[in-house]
């Protein structure tokens, strides 16, 4: 997980005249969650505070919203006063928990976890 990500080094630029390039140029999204390994993007977390209340400010939100679905990139919003860690979690379990590969051991039982092993090393 990345914080304050600008869109311009995840999400590829739009043709020029479209318009939508110079939209998200100066954007930042608040967190970027990508694939542990590959660093492929997943998901975005964005932060809403009452700057966000305003009709302008959720006319770009929902811009913004709509490149990065275009993109194959979902956007979790959460108020940033009302953050609840729970569904934070429960949120990322539901992208990154199938992106992650099925462990042959737990990490109780991996042998670089064991006290013997660290002990042995010591």
């Amino acid at each position: 997980m990345f914080p304050q990500v600008a869109m311009s080094a995840f999400v590829k630029e739009a043709k020029r005249g479209d318009g939508s390039r110079n939209f998200f140029r100066p954007r930042y999204v608040d967190f970027l969650v990508c694939e542990r390994r590959t660093f492929k993007p997943l998901y975005v977390i964005e932060l809403d505070g009452k700057s966000h209340n305003s009709a302008q400010a959720k006319t770009d939100d929902a811009k913004r919203d709509a490149m990065l679905a275009t993109a194959g990139i979902s956007v979790k919003r959460y108020t940033s006063s009302k953050v609840d860690l729970a569904t934070v979690l429960r949120d990322y379990m539901d992208v990154v928990g199938p992106a992650l590969p099925p462990s042959a051991t737990s990490p109780t039982q991996h042998p670089a976890n064991s006290v013997a092993t660290a002990l042995d090393g010591a």
